[in-house]
């Protein structure tokens, strides 16, 4: 099961005594939010939710939650929780994410509920703008490091609400670089949650761009450059198509092997890349497909990143490279040498005066075919619908799936071997 996840922006106050850590949230659901989506409060069951009533950190489930809901309850604002906090020393990570609460700093939580039905919300052209949820099953609540200001974190530091050591423990990032993550991200484009495409669905990135308008550039891409807002050509990385924002995985793998190098990479400042490599990793996930590392590859990495495929091993694409590069060598050598013995035309003739009979004719002939069916097999570059296939087939020898193709072995290898094979044994004169 699926659940979307979903950050609001909640009230936030503290309710009885400082020693309860209990803070109360009031989030205005009804509203129509930065996506452009309508969530009905009267539309929530909260039934599930109420039977384990915990309050995570940013939707971990491997973590310890920062807290549980001593109440929830539907308002005329919107959803209602109190959550009451883990103390200093139950668990030191949410007393700092207490800290941040209480002090403004944080403000959002995000809700992960599973959609039971919702209608599409359009403009005066027709045009879909979001989604109007109006039954939708609560499962769990998340606080996010999603700050009420682009510098309230670093400004809770620098008024010692929290330490350094609480911001990098918060973040995963030393102090120094969260500040700097806090100017450079303003050219990241944010993480939308959307619903997605077919896994197969087809990819026609420049097409999309040209259907957009501006203001659809900015959920559908990665990146943008904030000098020039207003210009189609600021953004970058398109994933989402323009008709209803749906994320298409193909336009997630281009965007993530274009961040990574492959044709000549995409021209966006050093700085916004692990920005960026964040935002599309999020979409990996949605697929439920490990993200690449954010390194340096080969060319054939990126192609099979580019194909939606993982990454291999150093060592393996070296393997393969080289296997292209012998078949390479290969065909050059049977070409020369054949054209060295005979003069190869629609009429095989004789050179130096060597007569050819009819037979030796027709092994010629057999032998060209030959020569032809082996140039096509190791010649040919795969297509990129098919390239992680065939490379997967070829060489790596994996099992079965939509992330490989057919053992190696079966056909193609053992198809290319015979037809070397005859076509050795025709050139030496044997059956």
């Amino acid at each position: 099961m699926e659940l979307t996840h979903k950050t609001l922006d909640f009230e936030v106050k503290q309710v009885g005594a400082p020693a309860d850590r209990t803070l109360e949230f009031i989030g205005s659901t009804a509203d129509v939010d930065r996506y452009g989506d309508v969530i009905e409060v009267e539309g929530w069951d909260l039934k599930n939710y109420q039977k384990n009533p915990v309050f995570l950190w940013a939707h971990d489930y491997k973590q310890p939650p920062v807290g549980k809901a001593v109440k929830v309850g539907k308002t005329d604002k919107g959803l209602l929780f109190q959550i009451k906090f883990a103390g200093p020393d139950e668990y030191a990570f949410a007393d700092t994410v207490y800290k941040l609460y209480l002090g403004g700093y944080l403000r959002a939580t995000s809700v992960g509920f599973q959609d039971l039905g919702r209608e599409p919300i359009t403009d005066k052209e027709g045009k879909q703008t979001g989604w109007r949820y109006k039954k939708q099953e609560l499962y769990e609540l998340s606080a996010v490091p999603v700050p009420a200001n682009p510098n309230a974190l670093v400004m809770a530091v620098q008024k010692g609400v929290v330490s350094p050591r609480e911001m990098e423990t918060l973040t995963g990032l030393p102090f120094e670089q969260a500040l700097i993550e806090e100017v450079v991200e303003k050219r990241v484009i944010p993480f939308k949650d959307c619903s997605t495409d077919p896994e197969d669905a087809p990819w026609d990135g420049p097409t999309e761009m040209k259907a957009a308008e501006v203001q659809d550039l900015k959920v559908m891409c990665a990146w943008f450059d904030p000098e020039n807002p207003d210009v189609k050509g600021s953004y970058k990385l398109p994933h989402h198509r323009t008709k209803g924002y749906k994320l298409v995985w193909r336009g997630v793998s281009t965007a993530m092997a274009a961040l990574l190098g492959v044709r000549g990479g995409v021209n966006i400042p050093d700085a916004n890349r692990q920005g960026v490599y964040n935002h599309l990793a999020k979409h990996y996930a949605q697929f439920e497909k490990e993200p690449p590392a954010l390194k340096d590859y080969g060319e054939l990495n990126l192609r099979l990143i580019e194909s939606g495929l993982i990454p291999v091993s150093e060592e393996t694409a070296q393997a393969i490279e080289a296997f292209y590069q012998g078949m390479e060598r290969f065909r050059q050598a049977v070409v020369e040498a054949l054209a060295d013995f005979f003069k190869i035309g629609n009429e095989p003739e004789a050179r130096a005066g060597a007569v050819l009979n009819a037979k030796n004719k027709a092994a010629l002939r057999q032998a060209q075919a030959l020569i032809q069916q082996v140039l096509d097999s190791a010649e040919t570059q795969p297509s990129e619908e098919g390239m992680g296939q065939n490379v997967y087939s070829l060489a790596l020898n994996p099992s079965p799936g939509p992330d490989g193709g057919r053992p190696a072995g079966e056909p193609d290898f053992i198809e290319l071997l015979a037809s070397t094979q005859k076509l050795h044994q025709l050139v030496k004169g044997g059956k």
